[in-house]
């Protein structure tokens, strides 16, 4: 897979979300904000070990480049969020990868494992995409300076 100079430059999100409806969501608010960045996308926390480890069929490493933001569904299907959040930041490579969580299904409850964890935020999922939008403006400063 040829990658471009230009397309190894833009900050690099990676989104896990198994359901298509908010991966649309999700890029239609990224729009709205005028992201220019990538958005790669896998649907559960194996395909997006192999991504931040860069093995399986995420072996290229100039396409699956190390993002600068992970966002992440809490429940998928298998392993959850936070069991990715704990492997991230004990056993990976990289566990400075700053990792929010965008869900709808986190309780209350869960909120303050996911931040002993080691999430940097937990954002409310919404399926308005102005609010969606709004809730993500704050995360893409951050991205958009951090540089692979």
């Amino acid at each position: 897979m040829a990658v471009t100079k230009d397309q190894k430059e833009r900050p690099l999100i990676l989104l896990i979300e198994n359901n298509e409806s908010d991966v649309f969501l999700f890029r239609r608010a990224l729009s709205k904000l005028n992201y220019a960045g990538d958005v790669r996308v896998v649907g559960s926390v194996s395909e997006a070990r192999s991504f931040v480890e860069n093995t399986g069929a995420h072996r290229d490493t100039a396409y699956f480049r190390t993002p600068q933001l992970i966002v992440s569904d809490f429940r998928l299907n298998g392993p959850t969020a936070l069991e990715f959040i704990r492997w991230l930041r004990r056993e990976s490579e990289c566990p400075a990868l700053p990792v929010v969580i965008l869900s709808g299904a986190v309780q209350a409850e869960d909120i303050p494992q996911l931040l002993e964890a080691g999430a940097d935020d937990v954002v409310m999922k919404t399926p308005d995409v102005q609010e969606l939008a709004a809730r993500l403006k704050d995360l893409l400063p951050a991205v958009q300076q951090c540089r692979p």
